[in-house]
This record gives C-alpha cells, sequence and structure tokens, in this order.
C-alpha cells in the first residue's frame, strides 16, 4: 500500500501535473521505506492514506484526456494514456502477481 500510494502520487501528481509536494512515505534518508518495515498494526491507517491519494489523483486526471502530453523532470514526453498503462503494470506486479513476497525472498524485481 505505501509503494502504490507514492508511485500515484509520483506519476499522476508529481511528474503529469507538476506539483511541488513531497512524497507520502518515501526519503531520501530510506527510499525504501514504502517496502521495509511494516507494521501490520498500521495497515489500516496505509490503507486510508492509499485511498485519500488515489481519490485526490483520480481527481486531479479526471478532466484530462489521454492523450494530453507531459514530460517528467528525467525522460522522454509521454502521454496520460502511457501512465495509466504504467500503473496497471505496477499493480499487477505488487497485487496480482504476490512479487512483494517473491522479491523478499530473492531480490528479484521487476522492469
Amino acid at each position: 500500500m505505501r509503494h502504490l500510494t507514492d508511485v500515484e502520487r509520483a506519476w499522476f501528481r508529481q511528474r503529469f501535473l507538476g506539483e511541488r509536494i513531497p512524497d507520502v512515505h518515501l526519503t531520501e534518508e530510506n527510499p525504501d521505506v514504502d517496502f521495509d518495515d511494516a507494521d501490520p498494526a498500521a495497515a489500516r491507517a496505509h490503507v486510508a492514506v492509499f485511498r485519500a491519494e488515489t481519490e485526490a489523483c483520480d481527481k486531479a486526471v479526471a478532466d484530462r484526456g489521454p492523450d494530453e502530453t507531459f514530460t517528467p523532470p528525467r525522460g522522454a514526453r509521454l502521454h496520460l494514456r502511457r501512465v495509466h498503462v504504467h500503473m496497471i503494470e505496477e499493480y499487477a506486479r505488487h497485487d496480482g502477481h504476490a512479487d512483494l513476497p517473491r522479491e523478499r525472498i530473492d531480490g528479484v524485481t521487476g522492469d
């Protein structure tokens, strides 16, 4: 949940809209905090933060078309459509295929 919260914010609000807002969980001191040190007691709070962020992202792009383009700080010009496809990939990797437990076992990550 923490990883997907930061990915939603990064792609839709920080990169696409250019909002200058901090990451939700990630820090320079601990760039893997979204995966590390998960506390089951905080799960409900993390789900609530995730839901609030996805709602904010949905509202942020609700009136934007899939062919609208932007250039992220490091990268080539992209269509909003590509962000939506990337988010489908992110959710499939982390929710649909149990990659998190596998990554913790063998260290292999997707691209």
